[in-house]
């Protein structure tokens, strides 16, 4: 496991891997390009692969087909306990997890995330994550919230 890896995984947050075809694709969406932009660095630079990125329902899509790569994502993903790992490579799974699902509100008084995730259980590791190796207190998880097709819930 290494920081670029882990940046990936939490990113898999805004994305999917599907089995189709003896193939394993990993897919990754965003609003803009930007994100997708350094998915695509880390990917060069790790793998010597640039996927494209290409306009999918209103939003951008990097899809990784290459199997070796894709292959090591999912079975990753699949296997990996972040609680488990060092902090010095687990903070970038949060990173790229905050990068996929969360925002930043700034109040008068505060400034607080706010990460939105439909599975409670994963919002509580990430929460337990992230107050076990920072000064970070993870206040509540709220939720569900029905928005669209989805419900969501919220840690802040």
């Amino acid at each position: 496991m290494n920081a670029d890896l882990a940046y990936l995984l939490g990113m898999l947050h805004d994305g999917h891997i599907s089995f189709r075809d003896n193939r394993v694709i990993v897919e990754f969406y965003q609003q803009n390009t930007g994100i997708l932009q350094y998915l695509q660095q880390i990917l060069e630079r790790r793998y010597n692969y640039r996927p494209r990125i290409t306009k999918h329902r209103g939003a951008y899509r990097l899809r990784v087909f290459k199997k070796e790569i894709s292959s090591l994502i999912a079975n990753l993903s699949r296997n990996t306990d972040f609680r488990k790992i060092p902090w010095s490579i687990a903070k970038y799974f949060v990173a790229g997890y905050i990068d996929a699902e969360g925002c930043l509100l700034i109040d008068r008084e505060y400034t607080r995330i706010v990460v939105t995730q439909a599975d409670k259980e994963d919002l509580l590791r990430l929460s337990e994550l992230i107050e076990e190796n920072t000064e970070i207190n993870c206040t509540k998880i709220q939720g569900p919230y029905a928005h669209k097709m989805s419900k969501k819930r919220c840690i802040t």
